[in-house]
């Protein structure tokens, strides 16, 4: 199997998003997963575990097909925006 095969099939698990940034013409973006802290169990840790980097179009190309996603996951009450938790 090809190195290029290799990479296809990665998956990438991430607890969130921390810190994006326009760097150089690049956009990157921190993916970040949560460490249990023995000290205080209540607060994990937060460790950047791999870094996105892209283009701005390619970007803005995923923000969009994310926040259609975002709207169908609104819109079968999966999630509910702040603004609904706020009027409940």
């Amino acid at each position: 199997m090809s190195k290029k095969q290799d990479r296809k099939s990665t998956e990438i698990y991430a607890d969130g998003m921390g810190f994006v940034v326009l760097l150089g013409g690049m956009i990157r973006a921190n993916l970040i997963k949560f460490i249990p802290d023995e000290a205080n169990p209540e607060k994990p840790k937060i460790e950047v575990d791999y870094n996105l980097i892209m283009s701005p179009q390619a970007f803005m190309q995923m923000t969009g097909v994310v926040n259609d996603f975002m709207q169908k996951l609104k819109d079968s009450g999966m999630i509910v925006s702040k603004e609904k938790k706020k009027e409940e």
